[in-house]
């Protein structure tokens, strides 16, 4: 129960009955995806703003969201391979 941050044995009964099952999940192996995930929807709302006011979209924009993208992916598969192993 400490493990799951539950004071008490009530909290975990009604838990249970709530939920049938708990889980402790360690996440920070996907702390790297989510800033990127932040970067690059920043990047998005920057050019999106710019392309509104100017008009222009630059192929190098382009290149580095899909640099992005593919780091995202690449970090994320391996988080999501493990997750699959354990059932979760």
């Amino acid at each position: 129960m400490e493990i799951m941050n539950i004071k008490n044995k009530s909290e975990y009964i009604r838990r249970m009955a709530i939920y049938g099952y708990m889980l402790q999940l360690d996440l920070d192996a996907l702390q790297k995806p989510l800033k990127l995930m932040g970067n690059i929807s920043n990047n998005i709302n920057q050019i999106a703003t710019r392309v509104n006011s100017t008009g222009n979209f630059y192929k190098e924009d382009l290149e580095e969201l899909q640099g992005s993208c593919r780091q995202l992916k690449n970090d994320i598969v391996p988080v999501i391979l493990e997750l699959s192993k354990k059932g979760v």
